[in-house]
């Protein structure tokens, strides 16, 4: 009697005798395309006692076949799919020999679950390979970016040791990759699936299989005859390695229009990314044009870039504390605003040569609405941008930025004593080089202090303003007093004659609001 289902398992309590020795099923854990994998025991022997051992059992049972399971369990493969079966069958000999191969790597020893046996039985073959702790990546959804960095740093790590062997995985994708988090947040990543492994010249002759959703688009185009298996290469593990951490991150496999070149993607909503600094947001968005685009050219040179990206990545992802980014445009419609184009270019230049500006003008002058003009446009060039009304004293004006990861309680400072501690903490975080340089633009609005000279409020501004002047991000003030440093500082009382013109064309169709 025959089993007529695509495949039929082997269920729960059914005996395997492997070579005379029980081998008893436990459970399913998984299945390929080529192969059902279980959970099952076998007895190992110790100074004449049995006990029982928990075993990794493969049987080669490929789909599309059609080949039935009689009720002995033996497989019965049509007359018609038996060259095919034999071809899986010298694949599936290759896979364990490649496995042990690599699992004898010093350096791949814990990435490869080791096989003990391969047994020919059932009319087919399965291999027993011990079993391990951990849980099916595919299944796991973690709970914050640093663990899906993690993961994607091991596997580009064992991953380059495949390429300098001269091999190509080609099937990296969740369900081969079994995850397990040790103690100290370490994490242990192993690939149990080695059938795919081929050597690149093997791939350049068409020995290739895929998954759909993870392949890289030269691998699908070549199976499919409408590529060269030519193009295939290592950037085509480190698509797959870039498929993995997208759909980790995005929720979702990747799809076409994620290949694209220049493409973004909105992380505003992502549990992951949207409380996370902005380096952070504009390296996932590199890493993801880097490992998913569709010419294999402009993907990493080689996994071992990848892997280095992914740390600099990790270091991002332990940053809780950072300058709020605030998007930041004119308040005047742009019907009435009057551009000042031209003044947007000099400001530019002066803070990358000083660092620290002071936009001068009378009252009504557009002071406000061209720093924020300027944030605007320059917002590319800036990781952060924050915007804050002169409050009192610069000392309390700093004191009162806006930094992510601080509790309420702890971001704004009101006693003469919150304002020194806050003022020492934030100064000192704006102080790290390697977070805030020329990508950062602090616009201080409304500048307007006691210009007594005996004041303590202009006494103690002078002191901040030197501080600042230490620190290498940009300031912006808009002021209406204007500084002694004359090369610190840009007049915008003066219209240029294109302004000036634009200014008469826009008058006799409304009334023109600068500030």
């Amino acid at each position: 009697m025959l089993f007529t289902s695509e495949r039929s398992e082997l269920l729960r309590d059914t005996v395997l005798m492997l070579e005379n020795i029980e081998c008893r099923i436990l459970e399913k854990l998984g299945e390929g395309t080529s192969c059902i994998v279980y959970k099952a025991q076998m007895p190992i022997c110790i100074d004449g006692q049995t006990f029982d051992r928990t075993v990794v059992l493969k049987e080669l049972y490929p789909k599309g076949l059609e080949i039935a399971r009689n009720t002995d369990h033996c497989l019965v493969i049509p007359e018609g799919s038996q060259a095919l079966f034999n071809q899986y069958m010298s694949r599936f000999k290759r896979a364990c020999q490649r496995q042990i191969e690599l699992r004898n790597d010093a350096d791949m020893t814990n990435a490869a679950t080791e096989i003990q046996h391969i047994y020919s039985l059932n009319n087919t073959l399965y291999s027993v390979m011990g079993i391990v702790t951990g849980k099916s990546y595919e299944k796991e959804r973690p709970e914050d970016l640093r663990k899906i960095l993690n993961v994607g740093m091991s596997l580009a790590h064992y991953i380059a040791r495949c390429h300098e062997r001269g091999f190509l995985y080609l099937d990296i994708k969740p369900a081969n990759i079994l995850n397990a988090v040790l103690p100290g947040d370490n994490v242990a990543v192993r690939l149990f699936d080695f059938d795919t492994v081929v050597t690149k010249g093997e791939a350049q002759k068409g020995d290739v299989s895929y998954s759909e959703g993870y392949a890289a688009p030269e691998v699908k185009k070549a199976k499919q005859g409408t590529g060269s298996y030519a193009d295939i290469r290592e950037q085509s593990d480190l698509f797959s390695i870039g498929s993995v951490i997208f759909e980790k991150i995005m929720g979702r496999c990747s799809q076409a229009e994620d290949h694209s070149k220049g493409k973004r993607w909105d992380f505003s909503q992502n549990p992951y990314l949207r409380n996370a600094v902005p380096q952070l947001q504009k390296g996932i968005t590199e890493l993801f044009r880097k490992t998913l685009a569709r010419n294999p050219n402009s993907r990493y040179v080689s996994a071992q870039e990848l892997k280095e990206t992914l740390e600099k990545l990790m270091k991002l992802a332990d940053i809780r504390v950072f300058l709020k980014k605030q998007r930041i445009a004119p308040c005047t419609p742009k019907s009435i605003y009057m551009t000042r184009k031209t003044v947007l270019s000099q400001i530019a230049e002066k803070l990358k040569e000083y660092h620290m500006l002071h936009l001068y003008a009378i009252g009504g002058s557009g002071k406000s609405e061209t720093a924020r003009e300027f944030a605007q446009q320059y917002a590319e060039q800036y990781d952060f941008i924050q915007s804050v009304f002169y409050s009192g004293s610069l000392k309390k004006t700093i004191a009162n930025l806006d930094f992510v990861g601080l509790e309420d309680k702890n971001r704004f400072a009101h006693t003469d004593e919150e304002i020194d501690r806050l003022y020492k903490y934030k100064y000192g975080l704006l102080g790290n080089q390697s977070m805030y340089g020329d990508n950062t633009l602090l616009i201080i609005d409304n500048y307007d202090y006691n210009a007594d000279p005996e004041s303590e409020e202009y006494k103690q501004n002078i002191t901040i303003i030197q501080q600042l002047k230490d620190l290498h991000i940009h300031v912006l003030f808009t002021t209406r007093r204007k500084p002694s440093d004359s090369t610190r500082c840009l007049d915008l009382s003066n219209l240029s004659p294109e302004e000036l013109s634009h200014w008469w064309m826009k008058s006799s169709r409304c009334p023109i609001t600068i500030r």
